[in-house]
């Protein structure tokens, strides 16, 4: 049997923080991002989410100082206990890009030529 890769988009490994805005609530979260594409994110936070939130994130890529914001929507979610803190939970989210502008998504098609 043999995998064949789903993804419509080229996935590169990241590491860069990012600040979190769930639906209407007006608190940040943060998360480190640990991949993205052209089409999503994925990162970990400690930040509790639900299946199909929506959520408004902001983040600078390595080596880019403008902020770029981005509506996505959580289609993976992923629970796993902190090793260092057991009363401490990570939460690991898969983000679909749903409302992303050129600017951001050239910016990310040059890291991903970048780092990989």
């Amino acid at each position: 049997m043999t995998f064949e890769e789903k993804r419509q988009y080229k996935r590169v490994q990241a590491h860069f923080k990012i600040e979190l805005k769930i639906g209407d609530d007006q608190n940040l979260a943060t998360a480190l991002a640990k991949n993205i594409s052209k089409g999503g994110i994925y990162f970990q936070t400690d930040q509790l989410l639900g299946p199909n939130d929506l959520v408004e994130i902001s983040f600078k890529l390595p080596g880019n100082d403008i902020v770029y914001t981005i509506t996505g929507q959580v289609v993976r979610l992923i629970h796993a206990d902190d090793p260092k803190n057991e009363s401490k939970c990570h939460y690991g989210a898969g983000i679909k890009f749903i409302n992303i502008d050129s600017d951001a998504l050239s910016a990310i098609q040059q890291f991903i030529e970048k780092v990989s």
